[in-house]
């Protein structure tokens, strides 16, 4: 829907699909209104970045509330900060919290309303980035809206990549080839195709050469490897599945074991002698979750044991990681920091040890050297040491016993190295 070109304010469009439910064929009529005007490709974007930034901050918490702000949005897409970015975020938000979807499948006789958001408001109080557009928005997802993103197809997304295509139809089509992918090749007819794309279309060759044009900048990008049309008008996409791919598949294979283990563990701590797939299930969408947002594996297992040593009787479920993973790690920093005092200072009496002790040596090898020369030469030294002592500290006694003895050490060193004084 969000890709059709809608012509001025239109505030409603209308369109019929099909599905098949155990081989019957369900009619279903969407009618789709918005006293705002109805989405667009731009409007997409940021409802892209909406899910990018509720998968980043709330997924798999429970919460249909998400508080942004549109430096935040503007941000996560890329865009350049200005005044009228700011103005068509904040129009757009607006928007999408007044469309309202209305499906009805017309074998049954059912009807369903469907919306994106139950509220969608903004901040007069929090900073405003320009004059009459606020910067915080405040949006309530739908409770069916958030059970949908648990399909996890928010995950499929590469929104690096996302944001390197062209706006509008490209993007559209990328994310609707992502729930494809995990084959070899994937067939739709080109009407049936339109319809899942929103394309509003003048006739078939132009959206013939419209696709062409799309798909060829998705084989640039290694999206697909490349697609065709047959004479029937069936489109046929051909996915990446050589070597690369497998050995990613195997990667990914492995690394969803590894969620499984660290899910069941965690549910094992808490007594579960066998979890059962959905406790393991839900478990693994939280760790991705955490991943999602910058957490690795090293601070996921620290903040496992640390909610188990210092909150274990109030764990009643891993969804517990999200709210408490910052804590744990704050601990974990002020340990480490307390630790690196703690190596700094067994360091220094490690080296101040060391330091007394090679003193200590170097005086014993002197005083060997000192012991070795003939009295002359002993007396000629000392004489020279006391002497350069009363110049400096007078006929200070105290002074004079232990600076003598370094200033004769000083002497030999310097006879020693200049090889005066066969060491």
């Amino acid at each position: 829907i969000m890709t059709r070109n809608i012509k001025g304010e239109k505030h409603e469009v209308e369109f019929v699909d099909y599905d098949k439910v155990n081989k019957e064929k369900r009619v279903i009529r969407f009618l789709l209104s918005g006293s705002l005007g109805l989405p667009t490709s731009f409007d997409m974007d940021v409802f892209n970045a909406l899910m990018k930034i509720y998968y980043k901050k709330n997924y798999m918490t429970n919460e249909f509330k998400l508080r942004t702000s549109i430096f935040e949005i503007v941000e996560t897409l890329s865009y350049a900060h200005s005044g009228q970015t700011y103005k068509n975020i904040h129009k757009s938000l607006e928007k999408l919290g007044m469309v309202k979807g209305y499906i009805n499948y017309v074998n049954k006789n059912i009807t369903r309303t469907i919306n994106i958001f139950d509220m969608v408001k903004f901040s007069d109080k929090e900073g405003v980035r320009k004059k009459g557009t606020t910067d915080i928005a405040y949006l309530e997802f739908t409770e069916n809206f958030i059970k949908s993103l648990e399909g996890d197809y928010g995950f499929l997304i590469d929104f690096d990549l996302y944001k390197q295509l062209t706006p509008g139809l490209t993007r559209r089509l990328y994310e609707y080839l992502q729930k494809k992918n995990n084959r070899v090749k994937y067939s739709i007819g080109l009407d049936k195709l339109t319809k899942r794309l929103g394309i509003i279309r003048d006739s078939k060759k132009h959206v013939r050469q419209m696709l062409k044009k799309v798909c060829s900048e998705l084989e640039q990008k290694s999206v697909i490897k490349n697609m065709q049309i047959d004479d029937n008008d069936v489109l046929h996409f051909y996915f990446w599945k050589g070597t690369k791919y497998i050995a990613q598949s195997n990667e990914e294979t492995k690394e969803q074991g590894k969620h499984n283990e660290i899910a069941s563990a965690f549910y094992k701590k808490m007594g579960y002698e066998n979890p059962t797939q959905e406790l393991i299930s839900g478990g693994v969408k939280t760790l991705k979750s955490l991943e999602a947002q910058g957490f690795n594996r090293d601070d996921i297992t620290y903040a496992i044991e640390w909610v188990f040593a210092t909150l274990k009787d109030k764990v009643n479920h891993i969804n517990i990681l999200p709210n408490v993973i910052n804590q744990a790690l704050k601990k974990r920093e002020e340990d480490s920091q307390k630790q690196s005092l703690l190596i700094e200072e067994e360091k220094k009496r490690d080296d101040e040890f060391e330091r007394a002790r090679t003193e200590r040596l170097e005086r014993d090898r002197l005083d060997e050297v000192f012991l070795s020369l003939s009295q002359d030469e002993q007396e000629h030294i000392l004489h020279a040491a006391e002497a350069k002592v009363r110049q400096i500290a007078g006929d200070d006694s105290f002074v004079m016993a232990g600076a003598v003895t370094a200033e004769r050490n000083r002497i030999l060193q310097e006879k020693s190295q200049s090889q005066e004084i066969e060491v």
